[in-house]
């Protein structure tokens, strides 16, 4: 392969390439000559346009979609880094950002996972992470005081959205409930 002596258009200092049309010894020579330079209209767009294919045809390459995805497996923060996330999210709760209603995400507060509804309770004594389930909520108001967390609220008809009054039943604890559920029958009679 031919080299070529070239002098740095900014530093002048020599140096080996092995392109013939090579200016700058370094890209730090050549990212100091860009300073203060401003690109005309027709060149913003031209590189918009080519940033905008590159990006999708990278994105439409399996190959390149699998390597991104691998490429942060297993890194872990440090413990440094670690404490000083978990700072700011104290930090952003006690200023109520990105927090119930404030967050960008937020849907009214109630949500369904595993067949139950939560609803947001963040100063519930029973709280998992700001919610509640709904059926435990609407058994505290009939019965009314706070549920122990020991025991258990039933549904009759084995449908767990369906939170009507009628459906629901306190149980004292997961062994009345395991017996209502191993005899058969849905319904439980104590």
């Amino acid at each position: 392969m031919k080299k070529f002596i070239k002098e740095c258009f900014k530093c002048k200092k020599t140096y080996t390439s092995k392109y013939s049309f090579a200016q700058y010894c370094s890209h730090k020579c050549f990212l100091s000559t860009l300073k203060g330079r401003k690109l005309s209209k027709e060149w913003k767009e031209k590189i918009g346009k080519a940033n905008k294919i590159s990006v999708k045809k990278s994105w439409e390459n399996k190959e390149y979609r699998k390597r991104m995805s691998e490429a942060h497996k297993g890194h872990k923060p440090s413990l440094e880094t670690r404490k000083r996330m978990s700072l700011a999210q104290i930090q952003r709760v006690k200023k109520g950002e990105n927090c119930g209603s404030n967050h960008y995400n937020w849907k009214g507060g109630r949500h369904k996972r595993a067949g139950y509804i939560y609803i947001y309770q963040p100063h519930h004594p029973q709280n998992n992470s700001g919610y509640v389930l709904e059926h435990r909520l609407i058994m505290e108001k009939i019965v009314n005081r706070f549920l122990s967390i020991s025991e258990i609220v039933h549904h009759k008809n084995g449908i767990r959205d369906d939170n009507r009054i009628e459906n629901l039943q306190l149980l004292p604890n997961k062994s009345y409930h395991a017996k209502c559920h191993h005899n058969g029958s849905r319904y439980c009679s104590i």
